[in-house]
C-alpha cells in the first residue's frame, strides 16, 4: 500500500491506494503528486479543503449484515485520536469523519446516507449511494459464483 498525496491551490487529498490503482487518481496536470510507502493504515481518504476550511476523513467498509452497526462504531473509535490531532493541526478548520459502510447485500444506515448527503448534496448523494450499492452487490455476486464453482 502507498500513501498518495494530491495537491493543488484549493485542496489536498491524501489517499491510501494500491500501486496498481494510482493512475485512476492522478489524471492531468491539475495536481502535483507524490507517493510514499505507508507503514501504518490510516483512513481511506483524507481531504483538506482550503477554501471551505474543512478536513474530511473518509473511511469505507463492506461488513456482513449483522456487523454494520458494530463496524460504524469501530471506525469512529479508531480515528478519534487522529481527529483530535487534526483539530490541533488545523485549528480554524472543521474536522469531519464520514464512515461509508455498506453491507454485503447493499444496505446502509441513516448515518451513512447523512454523511454522503453532507459531502455531495442530496440529489448527487442518492445517485452515488445507488452506484455504491450496485458495486457491492455485483462484487458479492461474483464471490458467490466463484464459491459455487469451487464447491461443485
Amino acid at each position: 500500500m502507498f500513501l498518495c498525496l494530491l495537491a493543488n491551490e484549493r485542496n489536498i487529498q491524501i489517499l491510501d491506494v494500491e500501486l496498481g490503482s494510482i493512475n485512476r487518481f492522478v489524471s492531468g496536470p491539475l495536481f502535483s503528486s507524490f507517493f510514499l510507502p505507508l507503514p501504518l493504515r490510516g483512513p481511506d481518504t483524507q481531504v483538506i479543503e482550503k477554501e471551505t476550511k474543512r478536513v474530511i476523513l473518509l473511511e469505507m467498509s463492506c461488513p456482513w449484515i449483522q456487523n454494520r452497526a458494530q463496524k460504524q462504531q469501530e471506525k469512529t473509535n479508531k480515528y478519534t485520536p487522529l481527529r483530535w490531532e487534526l483539530r490541533k493541526q488545523y485549528p480554524d478548520f472543521e474536522i469531519m469523519q464520514c464512515n461509508i459502510i455498506i453491507d454485503v447485500l447493499g444496505g446502509y444506515s441513516g448515518d451513512t446516507a447523512k454523511g454522503v448527503r453532507d459531502l455531495l448534496g442530496s440529489k448527487r448523494a442518492e445517485y452515488v449511494l445507488f452506484r455504491m450499492q450496485k458495486a457491492v452487490l455485483s462484487g458479492t455476486l461474483h464471490i458467490a459464483r466463484t464459491f459455487k464453482v469451487q464447491v461443485r
